[in-house]
């Protein structure tokens, strides 16, 4: 079991005050933190005192969110690219962060005996959810019964369709199964069978092994030859996913609780007790 219980605790108890005591939330975040504003609305900027504590706070939970808790990875890196300039909206959502840390249990990551080394790496993206048209992508890389990487991100350029968006990510990560691949090796594993990749979106699969129509998908030609010379050359081989059971779609956009336990159950995350913020 591999828990980051001492940093969660340390947490709440340094920012606990701010969770709004009695208050709890099932879900790290809500639509309406991503959703593109209008930019007509007039949101008041934090003051001085809040800009320090929004850094803090933001930096203490992204450090949480990248050791042991993939659930709140999405919010915290979201939140995280407000710091330099956040408004009093980002800071309530941040302190929704910290009430869903509070409010539910002390997860870890179980590793279970006997289970295999098969390595599955999930991939997924939603399409322009950022103000400047940008998407966001996720990445879980699952070694046996718990994940063992996992990351969220923007997107680095403006993509045209949600078909780019995910093989933008099929592409970011194949270079993770090479990178993952070669360490295994490197420890004597037995590679000789393609890392599956799993992705739900059909035509992104297609495209992986097809050249599709040139005039409208040449610009993504790079990232396509990338993974076809990888599936070719049998390093990975990319499989379909239903969306319900893609568990990379944690580090993409907010979820529903239903689909949060579910998604962190099929990756390893379980409860392993500690104290609820009262």
């Amino acid at each position: 079991m591999v828990s980051s219980s001492g940093t969660r605790e340390g947490i709440l108890l340094k920012y606990g005050k701010y969770a709004r005591a009695g208050r709890k939330v099932s879900t790290p975040m809500t639509d309406e933190a991503v959703r593109i504003r209008d930019p007509a609305k007039k949101i008041e900027k934090c003051n001085a005192v809040e800009r320090r504590l929004f850094a803090s706070l933001a930096m203490s939970l992204m450090f949480l969110a990248r050791m042991t808790r993939a659930d709140i990875l999405f919010s915290c890196t979201v939140l995280s690219s407000k710091i330099s300039d956040p408004d009093t909206e980002n800071l309530d959502d941040l302190c929704r962060v910290l009430m869903y840390v509070g409010s539910t249990p002390n997860y870890g990551i179980m590793y279970k005996g006997g289970v295999g080394m098969s390595l599955k790496v999930y991939t997924d993206a939603s399409h322009g959810i950022h103000d400047d048209g940008k998407g966001h992508g996720g990445i879980v890389i699952k070694i046996g019964s718990g994940y063992v990487f996992a990351k969220s991100g923007k997107l680095k350029s403006v993509t045209l369709s949600s078909t780019e968006s995910e093989g933008y990510m099929v592409c970011e990560g194949a270079t993770y199964v090479v990178w993952i691949r070669e360490l295994l090796i490197f420890y004597g594993y037995d590679m000789n069978t393609p890392v599956r990749m799993l992705q739900d979106n059909l035509s992104t699969i297609w495209l992986g092994t097809h050249d599709g129509s040139f005039s409208k998908n040449k610009h993504t030609i790079i990232k396509r030859a990338y993974v076809r010379e990888k599936i070719e050359d049998g390093v990975l081989v990319v499989v379909h996913c239903d969306t319900e059971r893609m568990s990379a779609d944690m580090g993409t956009k907010p979820l529903c609780k239903k689909l949060m336990l579910r998604h962190m159950g099929a990756i390893g995350m379980v409860d392993i007790g500690g104290t609820m913020l009262k």
